[in-house]
């Protein structure tokens, strides 16, 4: 390949990102000129190209070395320079190519269950989900008439679940097929539009910083654009979100007292009240008044109380049990939500760790503590 080719590979890969984040009948013309037309034509149509590239990746704020190499007469390099600056573009436009490549060879009709699907099942589906499974790349070889849900396709099915923040069960239900239906020219676009959002995200901020990856249910320590630690982690139930918000952590607060925040002690703390009167002694925490007053009553008359208006604030006390845990990682937000510690460290193995009241809990903690 001569460098004028490799220059109009890379015009050519970037124009398929515009086409699948703002697709026009221009963008349809530029990319069958670059993939079809002879060397003459498609130079002829390499200025306005290189222009409408450059204008589209800085309405988006992902920045690239466009004006570096603006005097350069060297094709190839001016493609290059257009490119985005980030580690992740070549993996990313290689993946989008094979994804479109996929989508042109490919049927991918809309497969419908009406029952789960599991290991050592027979179902007319499964040479289909094997196809899909084996050219998005989660199986390897298979038998392509087999009915049989056999070993080896479970063992797909969890790296294809795994792959997608799905419960990795290995078993097929309404979830692992709505994502197995989504065409690879849409797997292309949620591709490209999920790393122009973090490309556009991580040019934005300083050169360290967390990062929580909700779905995924993990945190990224970045340092100067290395990982420097990594954690498991629990997020907020469906119903409670963990918001998504951009802050900066401005504290660290060792063996942390907790202050119940209304919402909470409503939905999830007086029902337990109400069981139990105990409860509030039993989980160590103290109770105030409107006036900031220490009040103290027996469990029988908490949990009357528990049924009424429950006019007090409860302060879960530091120490073992404490909801926080042993740190606090503050940073000022509107949603009064935290990182923290947990005391049920046995959750941070569930696959779904959607568990929380909206905070974000840390498995290593005491790593980020000493960070």
């Amino acid at each position: 390949m001569d460098r004028s080719e490799a220059a109009f590979n890379s015009l050519l890969y970037q124009v398929q990102f515009v086409w699948l984040i703002k697709p026009s009948k221009q963008i349809e013309q530029d990319y069958r000129a670059l993939t079809l037309e002879p060397k003459e034509l498609k130079l002829a149509r390499v200025e306005r190209i290189k222009s409408e590239l450059q204008q589209f990746w800085a309405s988006l704020g992902i920045p690239t070395n466009a004006m570096n190499m603006k005097d350069s007469k060297n094709l190839l390099q001016q493609a290059l320079s257009l490119e985005p600056i980030s580690k992740d573009y070549l993996a990313t436009s290689n993946n989008i190519r094979y994804l479109l490549w996929l989508d042109q060879k490919m049927d991918w009709n809309e497969l419908v269950s009406n029952s789960w699907l599991k290991q050592g099942d027979n179902h007319s589906l499964v040479p289909e989900i094997s196809r899909r499974l084996n050219g998005l790349g989660d199986l390897g070889e298979y038998d392509s008439v087999s009915t049989l849900f056999d070993a080896n396709v479970k063992n797909a099915v969890r790296h294809f679940q795994q792959r997608h923040g799905l419960k990795i069960d290995g078993i097929i239900g309404p979830e692992t097929i709505r994502w197995i239906n989504i065409t690879p020219v849409k797997r292309a676009e949620l591709l490209a539009i999920n790393f122009i959002n973090k490309t556009r995200y991580l040019a934005s901020i300083e050169p360290i910083f967390l990062i929580i990856n909700i779905p995924a249910f993990e945190l990224e320590l970045i340092d100067n654009g290395q990982v420097a630690l990594q954690s498991r982690v629990i997020v907020g139930k469906p119903y409670r979100q963990t918001p998504l918000l951009i802050s900066r952590i401005s504290n660290l607060v060792i063996n942390p007292s907790w202050r119940v925040p209304r919402s909470l002690l409503i939905r999830d703390l007086l029902p337990k009240v109400r069981e139990d009167g105990g409860y509030i002694q039993a989980g160590n925490f103290n109770v105030f008044d409107n006036q900031g007053q220490m009040v103290s009553k027996t469990a029988q008359e908490w949990q009357d109380l528990a049924h009424g208006r429950f006019p007090y604030r409860l302060v879960q006390q530091p120490g073992e049990g404490n909801t926080l845990g042993r740190y606090k990682f503050y940073f000022e937000n509107k949603y009064s939500v935290y990182l923290h510690d947990t005391a049920d460290k046995e959750l941070f193995d569930e696959s779904n760790r959607a568990l929380s009241s909206g905070c974000i809990r840390i498995e290593n903690v005491e790593g980020l503590a000493n960070w």
